[in-house]
């Protein structure tokens, strides 16, 4: 179902007129909007707009304590975590995600994997450089962690 693919993308709000050309390609999930068979709600209409909600989208990050995403943007993401553990992140994995508290890692669906020794905010950036780009060339890195991290016995 179309509703389901969207809520595990972690997709809140779908706005068609946003998808320009793409929608039309989409004509399955067009003819569900247009039918009103698609399971999501009109959460706002304009004369040439339509937002719909998406019932209980996928948290962006979930994890064995409360998470809480504070910001978002092209090349960051900083998270509030309850407690320590491992955490996915539902963004894509790349060799160029680096943090300054704990290790990432690719998770066998391609997100990012957080593995964090505490509570409280991590900030995620995506750094392009040498460093990365060598581990992309080497075959990808599997994971990068911060200096210091995991602590040796």
């Amino acid at each position: 179902m179309y509703v389901v693919y969207l809520a595990a993308c972690t997709t809140a709000y779908l706005v068609p007129s946003s998808l320009g050309e793409n929608i039309a390609r989409l004509r399955y999930a067009g003819a569900l909007l247009a039918g009103g068979r698609s399971g999501l709600r009109v959460a706002f209409r304009s004369a040439h707009t339509t937002i719909y909600a998406v019932p209980s989208p996928r948290a962006i990050v979930t994890g064995p304590g409360s998470a809480r995403v504070l910001a978002l943007g092209q090349n960051r993401i900083t998270v509030a975590l309850g407690r320590p553990g491992r955490y996915r992140i539902a963004t894509n994995w790349s060799p160029y995600w680096r943090t300054g508290t704990g290790c990432l890692s690719k998770g066998t669906d391609g997100t990012v994997r957080l593995s964090t020794p505490r509570a409280g905010v991590v900030r995620l950036d995506l750094s392009i450089n040498a460093h990365g780009a060598l581990a992309a060339l080497a075959g990808g890195s599997k994971s990068s962690c911060a200096h210091g991290f995991p602590p040796r016995p």
